[in-house]
């Protein structure tokens, strides 16, 4: 939550501290504004569904048989009845990783008796097995056939029919974590597990999660550009269409404008009752509200010919982990590449200083240092995880 914070008292100049009782009165509105929270914008609003360990089950035989002669008959309309999808069991907390959410990964290596089961197309071709062998020196065996739900190869509810075949698996743990409004279901199951590229859409209505993207998420390695041949052979640095929005491990809907360093986060069941710090209303869900410290960090350049200037420093990232009561501030800064540059020494500012060096920080936005410097490196993009 993005706040309004009083505004701290300014003393005669910018390096002279207010008098003790302009203190007094604003650190007092700073405690009361602590307390009831100042109307603001939203920049993040993000909820899951979770629910306790369930599984899905295939059905007896004579069931599937039905709904296989359903299917036909339905010109493949209708897929529901081969498997079912148990009531989840009762659970006090989980872990909100990925491994708990949908996708997985469906294996089977050449040295397993299961794989004279597969049938030729379903198995790798030689390219792909020599490919798979380089990447893994020294492994006993190489996959005979591979599948895996790209977006998270970590997680349950992702089963090829090949692979249950092959395996003879009648049992597979399903998701627990999903999206609010999207309950995952057999019907979805069937889906997923019979397309061969899901669509972004489709890949939202069965995956959610807080953790950071793997560099191989479709959406995120799309961002690295054309790798080509003409690429490769060029002395380009990067491709022309590379997007440094790559770098934004956290999911999309968690990335967010440069945050300023004071604002407001609200967590609802991230921690177990009674909690420091947390709260529960009468329907059971534990609260904890968290401001940022308020905190401001610079750069002091210094170049070869004795100039200085400041150079700003954004919050690149912020990690909330509240079990463990730690958050992670990270500030990142870029420079161009240059032999100019002598020494660079980063700064962190606090209450008095941080404002001031909003303020500097908004003054030399405007400037043009690139007289100073060299600046061979793209420009910070301007959302974040």
């Amino acid at each position: 939550m993005d706040r309004l914070p009083p505004t701290r008292p300014q003393g005669l100049n910018q390096f002279v501290e207010p008098d003790v009782k302009s203190l007094a009165e604003w650190r007092a509105a700073v405690a009361h504004a602590q307390n009831n929270l100042i109307a603001g914008r939203c920049l993040i609003d993000k909820t899951l569904a979770i629910t306790g360990e369930r599984e899905l089950v295939r059905t007896l035989w004579p069931i599937r048989f039905a709904a296989t002669v359903v299917q036909i008959g339905s010109l493949g309309l209708l897929t529901a009845g081969k498997w079912r999808l148990t009531s989840p069991k009762p659970i006090t907390s989980i872990p909100l990783r990925y491994e708990y959410a949908y996708g997985g990964e469906c294996r089977i290596n050449e040295d397993d008796p299961r794989a004279k089961r597969l049938r030729k197309k379903y198995r790798l071709t030689a390219a792909q097995a020599e490919v798979h062998a380089a990447s893994t020196p020294g492994a006993s065996s190489g996959p005979a056939a591979l599948a895996a739900f790209e977006c998270n190869a970590v997680g349950r509810g992702y089963a090829q029919p090949w692979y249950t075949r092959a395996l003879g698996i009648h049992r597979l743990p399903a998701p627990q974590i999903e999206p609010q409004d999207s309950p995952f279901s057999v019907a979805k199951f069937m889906k997923m597990r019979n397309a061969k590229k899901p669509s972004a859409h489709e890949v939202s209505t069965v995956l959610a999660g807080f953790g950071v993207r793997a560099k191989v998420h479709p959406e995120r390695r799309a961002l690295a550009g054309t790798v080509d041949q003409c690429f490769a052979t060029s002395e380009a640095w990067l491709p022309k269409d590379f997007d440094f929005a790559i770098w934004n491990a956290a999911p999309v809907d968690q990335q967010t404008e440069f945050l300023r360093g004071d604002e407001c986060i609200e967590l609802t069941n991230m921690c177990a009752p009674g909690s420091a710090g947390a709260r529960q209303n009468s329907a059971g869900d534990t609260f904890l509200k968290l401001q940022l410290p308020g905190h401001s960090s610079t750069l002091l350049v210094r170049m070869q010919n004795g100039t200085m200037f400041f150079h700003p420093m954004k919050i690149d990232t912020l990690i909330v982990e509240p079990e463990e009561r730690k958050i992670s501030v990270v500030w990142r800064a870029v420079l161009g590449k240059t032999s100019e540059i002598r020494a660079v020494e980063a700064n962190l500012h606090k209450e008095f200083e941080a404002e001031f060096m909003r303020q500097l920080d908004s003054e030399l936005d405007k400037m043009d240092i690139s007289p100073l410097m060299e600046a061979d490196t793209p420009p910070m993009k301007e959302h974040h995880g």
